[in-house]
């Protein structure tokens, strides 16, 4: 591992039971519906979850499109669901590791979502671009993301009541 990496937590309070939050999140093409810049082009789900694959395009860096597969390598029913992403930009395959640990909590009446998210062995010029605001751009398009999650499955929670 190199000592270029970003690593950052993000969590969301959702007003629904944590397994509606899970089930609703076990998708990638529920889980990435409603990013600004994420196009899920095709999705397996694998019924015990461990192997599920979603293939998508990434636009969040402007000029670029990135190819990026990502895969359910750990799954725990309600509790918790660890993606591996393999990014591919340029006909490129890039060797930084991208990891996603999604955990999902009791909260009072409802479910906290967390979403721990590592960029490692990144290059020194995305290390640069994180430091000098790329990092607090991510942090906002990502928020904006769960905070989509969470609409859509309080909608979905308040009509199946």
């Amino acid at each position: 591992m190199s000592d270029h990496e970003y690593r950052h937590t993000y969590t969301e309070s959702i007003h629904a039971p944590v397994h509606a939050v899970f089930e609703h999140c076990r998708d990638p093409r529920n889980m990435f519906a409603g990013h600004p810049k994420i196009q899920v082009e095709d999705a397996t789900l694998a019924p015990e979850g461990i192997g599920t694959v979603a293939h998508v395009l990434n636009r969040a860096t402007p000029g670029l499109t990135e190819h990026v597969t990502h895969e359910f390598t750990e799954f725990v029913p309600d509790e918790r669901i660890v993606i591996t992403s393999h990014l591919r930009v340029l006909n490129r395959d890039l060797k930084q590791h991208v990891g996603w640990t999604w955990s999902f909590a009791p909260e009072g009446d409802g479910t906290r979502l967390t979403l721990d998210f590592e960029n490692t062995d990144i290059t020194w010029f995305e290390d640069v671009m994180y430091a000098w605001g790329g990092g607090a751009q991510w942090d906002k398009t990502v928020n904006g993301w769960l905070h989509h999650i969470k609409a859509a499955v309080e909608k979905e929670s308040a009509s199946a009541q």
